[in-house]
């Protein structure tokens, strides 16, 4: 053989080694950071990475105590994804391009309300008075819907902000009359004496728990989404077949006990992977109504200066592709 053909073989086959040798040095895939609020149905994530449904490599996920927290961090690209509600997506969407849910988690029952000291007789008694509540999206939709339901004008009470992770203090010091929270604070002031004035149960499918990433990281990060949303079904999966095993590993996080964390979770309607199917894949279905149906609410308060595109809004790839596997 001649040296100079040689010489070319040694340098292809030099070539092709580098690039074994690279792709097998290639830094692995960052963990998918997501930002998780206490919500007992948000435990599921926690419950799929404690029993290894999903690699612990593969999800980082980070313990928030105040939605508007959570809501800030994805704003500024700290977090990939996030569990919140849909009212902070549709007030984010006009602002951050390609906002996505990807996921239902939940339609709350009950878990959210608007909760009374014991000396407020009746819903007419709130009038004049000091009612708590996060001065974010939820919180605010949240009063807003109970006003409306009790009969109430907005300027016939006094709002007063104080952030989640301050209400149960809020109201032991007595600096409110009345609490808009959600659980477990809401077991909490129960069991305190609060009286519920009003709860989520009465606005079925208006308080949507999602999972929200921005568009490009559902292209960038595909695959590590779809094994996190086949380890959140897995986690609803085991938590149906067991619910007092399970109960008793989420419940660590959380200020009460395992029975209260097992009433909160009847507080929702849990959707698994075939739910979500149905759920995000009807561009008119029961997901595509309720958004429509809090713009509404939301641009008459104020809270919304237009609804966005919500054909936009919604991405049913994740789900498709996890159920296909």
């Amino acid at each position: 053989m001649p040296p100079a053909l040689r010489r070319r073989i040694r340098a292809l086959l030099a070539a092709v080694l580098l690039v074994f040798v690279c792709g097998a040095c290639r830094a692995p895939e960052p963990p998918l950071r997501v930002g998780v609020l206490i919500w007992p149905p948000y435990d599921l994530a926690y419950l799929a990475v404690e029993r290894e449904f999903v690699d612990r490599d593969n999800v980082r996920l980070v313990t928030f105590h105040s939605p508007s927290e959570v809501a800030r961090s994805f704003r500024y690209g700290l977090l990939d994804a996030m569990f919140t509600t849909s009212h902070f997506v549709l007030t984010l969407a006009p602002d951050i391009d390609g906002v996505r849910i990807v996921y239902v988690i939940d339609s709350s029952r009950g878990g959210d309300a608007l909760l009374a000291k014991p000396r407020i007789d009746s819903p007419q008694d709130l009038a004049g008075r000091r009612i708590g509540v996060e001065a974010a999206p939820l919180g605010l939709y949240t009063l807003e819907r109970a006003l409306d339901r009790l009969g109430l004008d907005r300027s016939a009470v006094e709002t007063v902000a104080i952030d989640t992770a301050e209400h149960f203090r809020a109201w032991q010091e007595d600096r409110v009359d009345a609490l808009v929270t959600y659980e477990p604070t809401r077991s909490q002031l129960k069991r305190l004496g609060a009286k519920e004035l009003f709860s989520s149960r009465q606005i079925p499918d208006e308080i949507l728990d999602v999972l929200v990433v921005r568009e490009d990281i559902v292209e960038a990060r595909r695959k590590q989404l779809v094994s996190f949303v086949e380890g959140l079904d897995r986690a609803l999966g085991a938590y149906r077949a067991d619910p007092a095993g399970t109960v008793s590993d989420m419940v660590q996080r959380h200020p009460i006990g395992p029975s209260e964390f097992a009433r909160a979770m009847e507080g929702v309607e849990l959707f698994d992977l075939a739910d979500n199917l149905r759920l995000l894949g009807a561009a008119n279905g029961r997901i595509a109504a309720a958004l429509e149906k809090q713009c509404e609410v939301m641009v008459a308060a104020g809270m919304l200066e237009r609804t966005p595109g919500l054909e936009r809004v919604i991405d049913p790839s994740i789900v498709e592709q996890a159920a296909a596997k």
